[in-house]
């Protein structure tokens, strides 16, 4: 597949945001929102920006356009939930479990029904008698936007909390309008662009690099910004196994999405080989999803076939922490919700990182000191401590004290929304700091990945565009076609 560079992803990106406002102007609607949604999976999977207020502003006029003004009176104590996911591997249960603990009388909306994924979520709210639920109904975006205003303005809240993806043009359509509730958005996928600014009166931040960069980089003015640290949550699952005996070795564990591993040269996996070349007794699991053709052949290559393994997307993360010896964390995208089990499970933690990444920093993710913790930049200093907490059972119990008290606990959770959400005296000006955003390392990172290793922008644009790309783009989309049947040709070929 043809390399992308910064210019065809900035050239494209404008682009389609010229053809969103025309279409926008001409009450084309329907195809307005499908070239939004496209701008905004391009800027996420690229991030050289955090926010556009141009494409808030077509969203606010979609909205306008889509949905009646509505006059009514919220209620006190009386809240929204609205989540995009409905699954456990989010922030759903947390927040959840909060308002439950408060007492208060909430309706959990969820935008779309997967009882696969939802049942977990269901069953925790099952038997609170003062929690309603609502699921969104199948149907293009705008039946679901009529469809979720009404519920929400016969159910009159007082508060709301947006638990969305950086896409819910649905979602953000709706709370855009509902300017009577207090809403509270949820910064899921802080270090990443996402659509909604608008729609929110505040944003709740759980670390200080996301803060930092919805001040600098987003524009969103700090009486907006709440800090709202989160605590993680168990998964009560029988543990399945590991693919071999691990009897007499010391495990080694990380898991992420793939695709946190593969810039920077492919340099986590370098590091793997070396802390495996230097401790024939260590095994290393790594949990995950997404392509892993990469992965595959880096085992083979490196004829690790029997100490390297696979472990899939798991949903007894928690019991897998439990087996395990030593937690490595992903580089050059760091798991912030791996780090918080590792020290629930109280195993020990070890980091490589870059200056230039401090989206990387665990210390934002943890309660600790960055003296105190294990975080290395330098590939000797990385190997040396494996090696030390390979060989010495001490030392890794050692390593897990530094991070004692590090995560909040679900009563401080609590506490601390319940705080954000009706203390008027609730501020977070000690957030503010002289954090460094590198965007043109961050920029460069993306297109790495996708060059090396991911090859999906061209496949975005064709498959989300569809016929619009034709429409509008017809050369440009005739020659994306082109190079993906013949990237794909390629790939049979070799099979």
């Amino acid at each position: 597949m043809k390399e992308v560079s910064r210019d065809i992803i900035i050239n494209d990106y404008e682009k389609f945001v010229r053809v969103a406002e025309k279409l926008v102007a001409k009450n084309h609607l329907q195809s307005a929102c499908v070239v939004i949604d496209t701008c905004v999976r391009i800027a996420y999977n690229f991030n050289f920006i955090y926010a556009d207020d141009r494409l808030e502003a077509l969203m606010s006029k979609i909205t306008t356009a889509k949905l009646r003004t509505t006059s009514w009176t919220p209620k006190e104590n009386k809240y929204v939930f609205y989540d995009y996911f409905g699954n456990t591997k989010v922030l759903t249960q947390q927040y959840l479990r909060a308002l439950m603990s408060w007492g208060v009388e909430f309706m959990y909306l969820l935008e779309e029904a997967n009882p696969e994924k939802n049942a977990v979520i269901l069953q925790e709210i099952h038997n609170y008698d003062k929690a309603t639920v609502a699921i969104l109904k199948k149907g293009s975006r705008f039946e679901k936007m009529e469809e979720m205003h009404t519920i929400i303005t016969k159910y009159q809240p007082k508060k709301a909390f947006l638990h969305m993806a950086p896409w819910d043009l649905v979602g953000v359509c709706v709370w855009n309008e509902l300017n009577q509730v207090d809403r509270y958005l949820i910064n899921l996928t802080d270090h990443a662009f996402w659509l909604g600014k608008g729609c929110a009166d505040y944003i709740l931040e759980f670390r200080k690099y996301g803060f930092n960069l919805s001040l600098k980089n987003r524009g969103i003015a700090i009486d907006k910004l709440l800090y709202q640290p989160y605590y993680p949550i168990a998964t009560e699952h029988e543990f399945q196994g590991f693919p071999i005996d691990v009897t007499g070795k010391i495990v080694a564990f990380s898991g992420a999405s793939f695709y946190k591993i593969y810039g920077r040269s492919g340099k986590f996996l370098y590091l793997i080989k070396k802390i495996l070349d230097q401790n024939k007794n260590l095994i290393f699991f790594l949990a995950g999803w997404g392509i892993d053709d990469p992965i595959k052949k880096f085992i083979h290559e490196n004829n690790f076939n029997d100490r390297f393994f696979l472990l899939g997307e798991r949903k007894d993360i928690s019991q897998v922490f439990q087996h395990i010896d030593i937690f490595i964390n992903t580089y050059p995208f760091i798991g912030g919700l791996m780090t918080q089990l590792a020290v629930l499970n109280k195993k020990p933690i070890v980091s490589y990182t870059s200056s230039d990444l401090n989206f990387n920093y665990i210390e934002d993710f943890l309660d600790v000191d960055s003296t105190m913790i294990s975080s290395f930049k330098t590939e000797e200093g990385f190997v040396e401590e494996v090696t030390k907490l390979v060989n010495d059972k001490a030392y890794r119990e050692r390593n897990v004290t530094q991070y004692k008290d590090s995560i909040p606990s679900e009563d401080q959770f609590n506490d601390k929304l319940w705080a954000n959400c009706n203390d008027s005296n609730s501020n977070n000006l000690g957030l503010k700091s002289s954090i460094e955003i590198n965007n043109d390392a961050i920029f460069d990172l993306y297109l790495e990945v996708e060059n090396n290793y991911l090859r999906l922008y061209e496949k975005l644009k064709l498959i989300n565009l569809g016929p619009l790309y034709f429409r509008y783009f017809p050369f440009d989309a005739l020659k994306c076609s082109l190079l993906i049947l013949f990237f794909d040709f390629k790939v049979i070929k070799k099979i």
